[in-house]
């Protein structure tokens, strides 16, 4: 996985489909390879991606991802807004700042 990860922040497409991770409920034994690709995604998102992640509405999807997902994958969560918020501000819109300020979470709200 770890070699690979240049080739998938290269690739739009590929790090559209590694990014639906977010989105999947998986069995127990496989939650740490979940884990290990958006980890991966998170630390090597630059701004291209970032600007592609928000055109694939990551903002809500990840809210829905922390509200359902295992507690242990929600600082993972948290972090993926955060560098997508950094690295894509300007892209942001109203919508997802509001739903990001109105979250249920306050770790989110901060």
């Amino acid at each position: 996985l770890v070699d690979a990860i240049g080739d998938v922040m290269e690739d739009k497409q590929l790090f559209l489909a590694c990014l639906n991770m977010i989105d999947y409920h998986v069995e127990t034994s496989q939650r740490g390879i979940q884990h290990k690709i958006v980890s991966l995604l998170v630390k090597h998102l630059n701004p291209a991606r970032a600007r592609d992640a928000l055109r694939s509405d990551v903002i809500p999807r990840t809210l829905r991802a922390y509200n359902s997902q295992p507690a242990a994958f929600q600082p993972l969560l948290l972090e993926l807004l955060q560098k997508v918020v950094l690295h894509g501000a300007k892209m942001i819109d109203i919508d997802s700042l509001l739903s990001l300020c109105n979250s249920s979470y306050r770790e989110i709200q901060d």
